[in-house]
């Protein structure tokens, strides 16, 4: 999946919801994942984001990455 596609949090809700027709594959390796969470949260602002909206990014980068919600956290 080319999750620079996502770059909204609309678009992250709407990939959490299954509506939107991105292909996944969740990541495997534990550096391609670290990478992964590190960019996903620079790209998307992660310190300007309220409780729910980062609740929101948690789960998606938990789906994306097959880490738990406390793994994530």
């Amino acid at each position: 999946m080319n999750e620079a596609q996502l770059q909204t949090l609309a678009q992250i809700r709407g990939f959490m919801a299954g509506t939107a027709d991105v292909p996944f594959t969740p990541k495997t390796g534990r550096q391609e994942r670290y990478e992964f969470v590190a960019r996903t949260l620079l790209r998307l602002g992660w310190a300007c984001h309220r409780r729910p909206e980062k609740g929101l990014l948690k789960a998606f980068l938990g789906k994306m990455t097959g880490l738990s919600r406390a793994q994530v956290t």
